[in-house]
């Protein structure tokens, strides 16, 4: 069996059941428009993952250590730490001597001219300026300390 048959209904899987209380989840806006819920996408993308791993390569259980968690953003100040966090996060973790350098980060986005797909201009607004911006990342941010609040039940 193939991911494509995962959720029809004579595949042997839980799919279908989980595509029908994923629609049920989205919150509606307006006259039969849905707003979509990243939290609850991530959670089924992860879940369709595991079960196709699993059945791949007949095991079963999570493939994940950690589950994500999610903490609600309620004013700019920690939005603006949990952007610089996000940023620094590979070097924090070892991944990069300099995470300014590191390829898969948006952080040089906020300085190139084309093809960025983030709002450039709101999120430095969020700082004052591209200078404040790149300040914010040159001041240290007590990484340990923000996981340790991120990971509070």
């Amino acid at each position: 069996m193939s991911i494509k048959d995962a959720g029809r209904p004579d595949s042997g899987t839980s799919a279908g059941k989980h595509e029908r209380e994923a629609t049920s989840g989205r919150l509606r806006m307006g006259k039969g428009k849905k707003t979509p819920n990243p939290s609850s996408h991530l959670g089924h993308l992860f879940n369709a993952y595991a079960r196709y791993f699993n059945l791949k390569y007949h095991r079963h259980g999570s493939l994940f250590e950690h589950q994500f968690k999610r903490k609600p953003v309620e004013n700019e100040r920690y939005l603006r730490n949990a952007l610089v966090y996000i940023h620094k996060n590979p070097e924090h973790h070892g991944y990069s001597d300099d995470f300014r350098g590191y390829p898969w980060s948006s952080y040089h986005s906020f300085f190139e001219e084309q093809g960025a797909w983030i709002h450039r201009d709101e999120v430095l607004e969020w700082f004052g300026s591209a200078a404040d911006f790149m300040m914010a990342h040159r001041t240290h941010i007590n990484a340990d300390a923000l996981e340790e609040w991120l990971n509070e039940e």
